[in-house]
């Protein structure tokens, strides 16, 4: 049995949270792997991974102290392998396994963002540090783990010199079909035209997440169908809907405000569609989350998105409002064609879980380690 530590002190960040504990469960299931963690005081185990040994740290994983509790965790445990489901790869030098052996590192790498897109990361002291940290993955990991081959194409681009193997393990969203669906709160004071049909989308406004194409297409859409809504996930930052949509669609855009996994569960049974019109993405877990109920999906055609949903969402060209708004269009009135993406989107979905991620995980880390 292979004795594994993973740095699990990110799991409530946004992304990286929901890949670390959905990782750990599904790695705890195997009888070939025995699970160590490194995670945060103030944060408590899941239920399911309360009987796994843990190292208690205090500093932010990224900081300085942060990759020597790492570092310390390895000492304490002494694992065969340290699996860094960030960037906070640490130098291993002189820190051995009990068989005597070089403990490899497997680092997850999710998307280069912050360096790829303007505006992300608009600090260039901080794009410096995160370039760098990216760089010491790359230099001091044994194997990288990416979500998408887009993401594999980017790491190839931006370092050119990695040594190590890369392999594309696709995430899964098939641990929101066992939550229990609650109606959100947030619903009860929207207008009653919320109550019935809407539309879906997560409201992160950062600029690569386009939500000004979201918007002017939706006006479009509007336009011809006053029984339409846009809702978005997430909080609002100050005036942000005022300053980006036109006065007559403001009674008809909201923003949730932050929503359980069980609230997010219903929206995406009750949404006519999801559209997620982002430039960028290292995966695109939301359009996958949607397909697994039922809900079809509009995306744009770009980075790691069409592996995602592949034949089983409408594709549109990055910024097309057009394009956006005729694939809304066709779904609100072409009930043969919503249910084909509905059924599409099941099916596609079904290819996904997180034991196939653990299965591909647990692949990667023998063929390290038995290379050693």
């Amino acid at each position: 049995m292979m004795k594994v530590l993973l740095d699990y002190r990110m799991v409530t960040w946004s992304g990286i949270g929901r890949y670390s504990q959905e990782l750990a469960r599904a790695l705890h299931e195997r009888d070939d792997i025995e699970l160590c963690l490194i995670k945060t005081k103030d944060n408590q185990l899941p239920i399911e991974l309360t009987d796994v040994s843990y190292f208690d740290a205090g500093a932010h994983p990224l900081s300085s102290k942060g990759f020597r509790e790492l570092r310390m965790a390895t000492r304490s445990f002494v694992p065969d392998l340290l699996h860094c489901t960030h960037i906070s790869t640490p130098n291993l030098k002189g820190l051995v396994s009990s068989e005597g052996k070089k403990i490899p590192v497997v680092t997850t790498l999710h998307d280069l963002t912050p360096i790829i897109v303007d505006g992300v990361m608009p600090s260039f002291a901080k794009r410096a540090i995160y370039s760098g940290l990216n760089q010491r993955a790359v230099n001091w990991s044994s194997a990288l783990i990416t979500p998408s081959q887009h993401t594999i194409g980017d790491l190839e681009k931006y370092f050119p010199k990695i040594a190590c193997p890369i392999t594309a393990i696709p995430l899964a969203a098939d641990e929101l079909l066992k939550v229990e669906p609650v109606k959100p709160s947030a619903m009860n004071y929207l207008s009653p035209v919320f109550q019935r049909n809407f539309l879906l989308s997560f409201g992160n406004t950062k600029p690569h997440k386009d939500l000004p194409t979201l918007f002017a297409a939706f006006e479009q859409v509007a336009a011809g169908h006053d029984d339409i809504s846009l809702l978005l996930v997430g909080k609002e930052p100050p005036n942000y809907l005022r300053q980006h949509n036109s006065s007559d669609l403001l009674d008809r855009v909201q923003f949730t405000g932050p929503i359980s996994d069980e609230e997010l569960v219903w929206l995406y049974q009750r949404a006519r569609a999801f559209v997620f019109p982002s430039l960028y993405e290292g995966f695109g877990l939301p359009p996958l989350e949607a397909m697994s109920f039922g809900c079809p999906v509009i995306v744009a055609d770009t980075t790691s998105l069409p592996e995602v949903v592949d034949d089983a969402g409408v594709k549109v060209a990055p910024k097309d409002v057009q394009g956006f708004a005729g694939a809304i269009t066709r779904v609100l009135k072409d009930e043969e064609h919503t249910q084909d993406l509905e059924d599409r989107g099941l099916e596609r979905s079904k290819e996904f879980s997180w034991e196939k991620v653990a299965h591909a995980t647990v692949s990667v880390y023998k063929s390290v380690y038995n290379g050693i």
